[in-house]
């Protein structure tokens, strides 16, 4: 991105930048301020990022239908439980017009629609990526890890407590652990005692706190059955601890994956939906015939997908990260080399064929919890190169008093 800096005139003491010709007002840095805590100049650059998004999305034809801007405005007054009539007077109470509450959601969308189409495709997670950072995952969770039995004695006690009783208690208990015959009969011993509690696994019916969790988790990383650890002394509470049980559970990983090829077409209005649902019909009757491979189709002019020099082919992708509509139609050709029916989206029309899947069907929230945490990095590089990207190209004049 190209900056030119110049001395403020009176003729231009309104304007603050302009960005490949469009001129950025001083009176839209005051009007985001009062609902920021960003200085000017943060501000400024987030306006500036906005300007440019928004006319790369001119140029590449993206638009969002005003039903969309609706529903979305829809969904926000439905959370905070408001009707739009007095959503409409509380922005006009704070200088705002609906008009430009509703532009502003729009441009929201639009600016999601870029950054999805210009990041998300260049995503590609691996399942030797997942089973690494699970791995990470189970090893610093020793809960997640292995199935445990644990004896525990619990003893409480407050600020008045005798801290020579504490003491001498504490030796006692010292001396007594560490000898063969307490190994043998710790519960024996501590069932005597009120704070005595056995704590197993989840399927006996173990329940324990999430606080308590992360302090005996480490306690136990190297503690082997029969080991008995403690006297410890943690929040006003001393505990003694033996490991009856240690075995380490194989926790399955999910796996579900497609490779999809797609022809695309954008639509701008109600009456380019109807034409491209239309031009996809003929092309479907031509698929379904095997006039020609739909590899070939993919490859022809009529067709928007940024894919369409691989012949459609988007390649291996996580089907839950799929939107909504694509995702219903994909559980629809549930198939091998299935074709799908046409169907539309907010930002074009499609039809897809399934080349393939992966499916493991044992189910596993860490495996999903990896996942998510590769891809937020991964969706976070990505955007980061496309913003530098689109910057680079563009050329940004900033006034400056």
């Amino acid at each position: 991105m190209s900056y030119s800096v110049f001395c403020n005139t009176e003729v231009l003491d309104e304007i603050v930048a302009i960005v490949n010709q469009e001129a950025i007002l001083k009176s839209s840095i005051t009007q985001k301020k009062e609902f920021s805590e960003k200085d000017d100049k943060e501000i400024l650059e987030e306006i500036i990022l906005e300007k440019i998004v928004l006319q790369n999305a001119k140029i590449f034809d993206f638009f969002v239908e005003k039903k969309i801007v609706e529903e979305k405005i829809e969904e926000i007054l439905e959370s905070n439980n408001l009707h739009k009539e007095k959503f409409i007077k509380i922005l006009l109470e704070n200088g705002i017009k609906y008009e430009d509450y509703f532009e502003k959601i729009k441009n929201k969308i639009l600016f999601e629609q870029m950054e999805y189409y210009f990041t998300y495709p260049k995503i590609i997670i691996y399942p030797e990526e997942i089973e690494s950072v699970l791995n990470n995952i189970m090893s610093s969770n020793i809960f997640e890890n292995y199935r445990i039995n644990i004896s525990h004695f619990f003893y409480p006690f407050d600020d008045k407590e005798d801290s020579e009783k504490l003491y001498h208690l504490k030796k006692q208990l010292e001396e007594k652990i560490h000898s063969y015959e307490m190994n043998e009969k710790f519960d024996e011993f501590f069932s005597n005692f009120p704070g005595f509690l056995k704590i197993t696994d989840q399927k006996s019916g173990w329940k324990i706190e999430d606080i308590f969790k992360k302090f005996l988790g480490e306690l136990l990383k190297n503690a082997k059955k029969n080991s008995i650890i403690g006297p410890i002394f943690l929040s006003k509470s001393m505990h003694i601890f033996k490991v009856n049980e240690k075995k380490k559970i194989n926790i399955p990983i999910d796996i579900s994956q497609v490779r999809i090829q797609e022809i695309f077409l954008k639509y701008k209005n109600s009456k380019e939906k109807t034409q491209s649902i239309k031009k996809l019909k003929k092309i479907l009757r031509e698929v379904n015939r095997k006039k020609d491979s739909f590899t070939k189709i993919a490859k022809k002019k009529l067709n928007d997908s940024s894919f369409k020099e691989q012949g459609g082919d988007i390649g291996w992708k996580y089907i839950r990260f799929f939107n909504k509509e694509y995702l219903e139609n994909i559980k629809k050709i549930y198939k091998k080399n299935k074709i799908s029916n046409i169907f539309c989206t907010n930002s074009g029309c499609y039809i897809i064929k399934l080349i393939d899947f992966i499916e493991n069907r044992r189910n596993n929230d860490l495996e999903k919890k990896s996942h998510d945490m590769i891809f937020r990095k991964r969706y976070s590089e990505e955007k980061s190169e496309w913003i530098k990207e689109i910057e680079k190209q563009s050329y940004v004049e900033i006034f400056k008093k």
